[in-house]
């Protein structure tokens, strides 16, 4: 009776152990499991930020490009405005040359 009743401590004592380990073991795996989870939701996070940052970066480039090109585009405008301006001022003292020329061939008849 006395090895039986040990028989039934020594078992009820390692039925605890096993308890114990399983239960460390399911706490171990859920810490894993939410460790994963974190990590996770950060590299989610992190890729979100990422990919906000290439937009903002396309956008300013973009953004640059098309002020340049604008700015082109106006300086080819000016360009164009003071040839246009420099063509007619031209053609002005060619006709008052002209005219001049005119008038003092008439005074010399």
């Amino acid at each position: 009776s006395f090895h039986w009743r040990e028989s039934l401590v020594e078992a009820e004592r390692l039925r605890t152990v096993q308890e114990l380990e399983t239960e460390a073991a399911e706490r171990e795996l859920m810490s894993c499991a939410e460790q994963e989870s974190r990590l996770a939701e950060k590299a989610r996070v992190d890729a979100i930020r990422l990919w906000k940052a290439r937009e903002l970066a396309t956008e300013a480039m973009e953004r640059k490009a098309l002020t340049k090109a604008e700015n082109e585009s106006r300086l080819a405008k000016e360009a164009e405005e003071h040839a246009r301006i420099a063509a007619f001022a031209k053609m002005e003292r060619a006709r008052e040359n002209a005219e001049q020329r005119k008038m003092e061939e008439e005074e010399r008849f």
